[in-house]
């Protein structure tokens, strides 16, 4: 599951944030149907939407006083419905997963529903005098399950936007994943028959803070019966156990350091769901069986980097610089000025997710820091010789215009320089 942008032809006005290309994700896809690996696809609805709507104010759920909410999709208007469905129809365009993933969680977090009456309006008109607020949020759900339906697709939600507050039932065969202890219990979710994922808290991965305790969960015999507040009799009516990795704090970890913290967690994810929840007396017995069997295909060292430490005279385009290439313990490089004695750095522009994803940004010289995330870069090794210049964190490359100025961008908009290495 991939909670992502695909960079939209038919809503230009929402390619902010960083995005993926369509063809990005096709390779994406296919790379996946290689391993045997389904890829669903998630746009988050009707909250947590600022990704999408923060340039379509006439899309925002308005609150009492008249102020407008960029992460609301106001779920009264028929154009949000058709706004979000075009989304569904365009990810179709790549995706060839036969489910779709609309989050549903979160919609009214730090508020509630009084704040919006026209919310409680909507639902009365449509339901009756006795309908709740959150039954206008189910009526949502279940016009996306319709069209997802529709189009051949299963429709997936969180669980915690099932407080019990509504009178209108979710539409049967909606998959629920559950990662939030609230009113509506796992067993009673599985006794209305919705199938059941169990996707705890207590699996959860956040880059730059929050990780799993994954020895613990081993130590306690953890198995996908164990929801958060409920533990199930039997695995009857659940279909599986996944990890959520979210990226709370974009910078805090490199991609390469991620993937480190989550390989003990996979291992162990693969453990409880396919087999026995506890197969070794101690973890440390459990991690060495992981280390005798070894990788998956396509695995590859995170520590490699692909030249020496040294200085090195960087020819790209208009620009030429002489910068040493200290390598980093998560198979990154920094790169300081000889000159400046500053390293190369993404610096500027709104941070999204503490992340600086603007096309255009300047790559400048800055202090060096070491824990400075945006200081590491990816040395891409280019066919034909030379290399693309990566960040890190933002994962666009460095473009060097005609005044040898060095600006990043996704590669869809401006092509990246190609450097030519001289070590000194």
């Amino acid at each position: 599951l991939l909670e992502l942008k695909v960079k939209s032809d038919a809503h230009p006005e929402a390619d902010t944030w960083g995005y993926y290309t369509k063809d990005e994700i096709r390779r994406l896809v296919a790379l996946g149907e290689k391993y045997h690996v389904e890829i669903i696809p998630e746009i988050n609805s009707p909250g947590h939407m600022d990704p999408w709507i923060q340039n379509r104010p006439d899309l925002q759920l308005t609150d009492a006083d008249g102020m407008k909410q960029p992460a609301r999709l106001d779920i009264t208007q028929d154009a949000a419905f058709t706004y979000y469905t075009s989304l569904i129809d365009e990810y179709a365009q790549v995706f060839t997963s036969g489910s779709w993933h609309m989050g549903a969680d979160e919609y009214m977090l730090g508020s509630d529903f009084a704040k919006y009456p026209q919310i409680l309006a909507y639902a009365r008109a449509r339901y009756g005098a006795s309908a709740t607020p959150q039954d206008a949020f189910i009526d949502f759900v279940n016009r996306v399950q319709a069209y997802a339906t529709a189009k051949g697709k299963k429709l997936r939600i969180w669980n915690d936007g099932l407080t019990g507050a509504n009178t209108v039932p979710v539409t049967a065969g909606t998959t629920v994943e559950h990662w939030l202890n609230v009113a509506t219990k796992p067993s009673r979710l599985i006794a209305q028959g919705y199938p059941l994922m169990n996707a705890a808290y207590s699996l959860y991965l956040v880059r730059g803070g929050f990780h799993t305790d994954t020895k613990a969960l081993y130590d306690q015999s953890w198995d996908p019966r164990s929801f958060e507040g409920e533990k199930l009799a039997s695995r009857a009516g659940v279909t599986g156990a996944k990890i959520s990795l979210w990226p709370d704090n974009g910078r805090g970890e490199t991609e390469n350091e991620v993937a480190t913290a989550m390989d003990p967690a996979l291992r162990h994810l693969a453990q409880v769901t396919w087999g026995s929840a506890h197969p070794d007396p101690t973890y440390a017995e459990f991690t060495a069986r992981g280390v005798a069997v070894g990788h998956a295909p396509g695995w590859r060292d995170l520590t490699r980097v692909p030249v020496a430490e040294g200085t090195y005279t960087f020819r790209g385009g208009a620009a030429t610089v002489d910068l040493q290439v200290w390598r980093t313990t998560d198979g990154y490089v920094t790169l300081r000025s000889t000159t400046s004695g500053g390293c190369l750095e993404v610096s500027g522009g709104k941070l999204t997710l503490n992340v600086p994803l603007d096309s255009g940004v300047e790559v400048a010289e800055s202090p060096c820091v070491a824990a400075d995330t945006l200081q590491r870069w990816e040395l891409d090794p280019v066919r034909g010789g030379g290399y693309r210049l990566v960040n890190a964190i933002t994962r666009m490359a460095v473009h060097v215009t005609d005044a040898g100025r060095l600006l990043q961008y996704p590669p869809d908009q401006e092509p990246p320089s190609v450097w030519q290495l001289t070590i000194h």
